[in-house]
C-alpha cells in the first residue's frame, strides 16, 4: 500500500437541509457544532455534561441530509468492523485516534513501564494534562489521559484494517463504498447477541 499526506489548504462551510451542523473551531481549540458534541474513545463529555449522539447515529443523520459535502467519522472505531459499519451508515471516510495509537509514527512520548513494557502516552485534548500543555489552565474535564502498548509500524496496522475492510465489503457484494451503502442492510441487536458476536470460547 502506498500513502500520500496532503494538506488541508481550505475548508468550505456549506448549509444543508435537516439536522446537519458545521464544525467550527474556537481560538482555544474547543470543537462547537452549534450544540451537538464531539465524543471519541477518550472523551468524557457525554458523561461529564450529560450531551452528546452516539457516533453511528450522527453518520445516519448526515447521510440522510441534503447535502453536498464529504462526511468524515470520528469516534468510537475500535476494529475494522467498525470502520465497515461506519461507512455503511453513509461516511466516505474514518478518522482513527485510538485504533491507531501506540505507533511509532503517533504523536506521545515514549517510556518503559515498572514492569519492563514498552508504552505511549495517549491523552484527550479535553484532559487536565493537554489543557494545561496547549493553554497552561484547566476548565471543565472531558477527557483522559493514559498510556497504550507502543505497537510498532503504523504499516502492518493499516494492512490488517486493509484486510478487514475488504473482506467486509465482500460479505456485502459491493466493490466500492459507494455500493457497500447502496446494499447494505441494518439490524437491531441485543447485548446478548453483541457477546455472542465476539470470540467467547475459553482459552486455557
Amino acid at each position: 500500500m502506498n500513502f500520500k499526506l496532503k494538506q488541508i489548504e481550505s475548508i468550505d462551510k456549506k448549509h444543508y437541509k435537516g439536522k446537519v451542523f458545521d464544525l467550527t473551531v474556537e481560538k482555544d481549540h474547543s470543537y462547537n457544532i452549534q450544540g451537538i458534541i464531539v465524543h471519541n474513545s477518550i472523551c468524557t463529555t457525554r458523561i461529564q455534561t450529560g450531551h452528546g449522539v452516539p457516533g453511528l447515529q450522527t453518520i445516519f443523520d448526515c447521510a440522510r441530509s441534503d447535502r453536498n459535502a464529504k462526511i468524515i467519522a470520528d469516534g468510537g472505531l475500535k476494529n475494522s468492523g467498525d470502520i465497515v459499519k461506519a461507512l455503511a451508515a453513509g461516511a466516505d471516510a474514518v478518522m482513527l485516534g485510538s485504533l491507531l495509537a501506540g505507533t511509532s509514527e503517533s504523536p506521545g512520548r515514549l517510556f518503559r513501564s515498572a514492569t519492563g513494557e514498552l508504552r505511549k502516552e495517549y491523552r484527550g485534548m479535553a484532559s487536565a494534562e493537554a489543557q494545561m500543555a496547549w493553554r497552561g489552565k484547566v476548565s471543565s474535564l472531558e477527557g483522559v489521559a493514559h498510556s497504550v502498548p507502543f505497537r510498532g509500524s503504523l504499516y502492518t496496522i493499516l494492512e490488517d484494517l486493509e484486510r478487514g475492510i475488504r473482506s467486509g465489503l465482500s460479505y456485502s457484494g459491493a466493490r466500492s463504498i459507494k455500493e457497500l451503502q447502496a446494499k447494505a442492510q441494518w439490524i437491531r441487536q441485543t447485548g446478548a447477541s453483541q457477546v455472542e458476536s465476539s470470540a467467547h470460547i475459553k482459552v486455557r
